[in-house]
């Protein structure tokens, strides 16, 4: 399973979306599922899932799919 997959199947079960339902216009502030709770769950999951730690400043920056997806690509 590439990254691409492993994010849409991690973002799949914390936002409670089918796999098909992510896309580049799933963020933060725009998808009435992702809240402060879940993306503090998301930001554990990937550290998880990833085997990584993702640093303070840019937890917060991490806000999209396709942000997280453009990250994960560059640091994993």
């Amino acid at each position: 399973m590439n990254t691409e997959e492993r994010l849409k199947n991690i973002l799949s079960h914390i936002l409670k979306l089918g796999v098909q339902e992510i896309n580049d216009s799933t963020a933060l502030g725009v998808t009435p599922e992702w809240d402060s709770l879940r993306h503090l769950s998301l930001i554990l999951t990937l550290e998880e899932d990833f085997d990584l730690t993702i640093p303070d400043e840019v937890v917060q920056l991490l806000v999209s799919y396709s942000i997280i997806k453009e990250w994960l690509e560059a640091n994993v």
